[in-house]
């Protein structure tokens, strides 16, 4: 395969990845559904834009890649934490 074809190729992960912000989003959505508190889904909300603007900040202005991708990291654990959380608030519920 010719390396423009390659080009033309874009792995699952990277989208995925792209798309994460999205579903952070519904995920905060159905948090305030099932919690009946608009309150914790706006503070999850507001931890998730923390980290994107935390990352897009320092990938622009720092060259220490421990500092880039520590806001990443902390976005993934709290993207993954969040399911946690709504089946928990579901099952007291």
């Amino acid at each position: 395969m010719p390396l423009s074809a390659q080009a033309q190729q874009v792995p699952g992960w990277l989208v995925a990845g792209a798309l994460s912000p999205v579903v952070a989003l519904i995920f905060c959505i159905v948090l305030a559904v099932v919690s009946g508190s608009l309150r914790r889904a706006g503070w999850h909300l507001g931890w998730l834009l923390v980290w994107i603007i935390w990352f897009a900040l320092a990938a622009y202005f720092v060259e220490n890649d421990h500092f880039i991708w520590t806001p990443m990291a902390l976005f993934a654990l709290h993207f993954l934490l969040l399911p946690v959380l709504i089946v928990s608030v579901f099952i007291k519920r």
